[in-house]
C-alpha cells in the first residue's frame, strides 16, 4: 500500500509529508517507498512499459503511431505578484498570468520505447 500511495504523492506532487498527513501512512512508511521503489530509471521504466501497452491497444493503433499529440492550455488570472506565476504577454497580453507545464499522463507525450 506503502508503494501505490508513494506513487500518487510523486504523481500529484504531493511528496510523502503530506500524503502522511492526509492518508493512514506514516512519512517513514512513504519515504521507504519512496526511496526504495521510485528512482529515476524506475519510473521511466514504468512509463516506458505504460507507453508500451498503450500503444498495443486496438484502439491506440487505429490513432497512428504514437507521433502526435494533442496539446492544450489553461489561463489562470494571478490576483497578487508571486515568485512562482510569470506573465507570457505573447499569449495573454500584458497582465498577470501563472504558466506552467504540467503532464498529467506521460503517455501524452511519450514515445513508444524500442527494446
Amino acid at each position: 500500500m506503502a508503494l501505490y500511495a508513494a506513487v500518487l504523492a510523486q504523481a500529484c506532487n504531493l511528496g510523502p509529508t503530506r500524503m502522511a498527513e492526509v492518508s493512514d501512512l506514516s512519512y517513514r512508511q512513504l519515504a521507504w517507498a519512496t526511496e526504495w521503489f521510485l528512482r529515476e530509471e524506475t519510473l521511466n521504466a514504468a512509463s516506458a512499459e505504460i507507453v508500451n501497452h498503450h500503444h498495443r491497444r486496438w484502439l491506440a493503433q487505429a490513432w497512428g503511431g504514437g507521433t502526435l499529440s494533442s496539446s492544450d492550455g489553461q489561463r489562470f488570472p494571478v490576483a497578487v505578484k508571486s515568485a512562482n506565476a510569470a506573465s507570457l504577454p505573447r499569449y495573454f497580453g500584458q497582465g498577470r498570468a501563472h504558466h506552467r507545464l504540467h503532464s498529467r499522463l506521460r503517455p501524452a507525450h511519450g514515445l513508444r520505447h524500442q527494446g
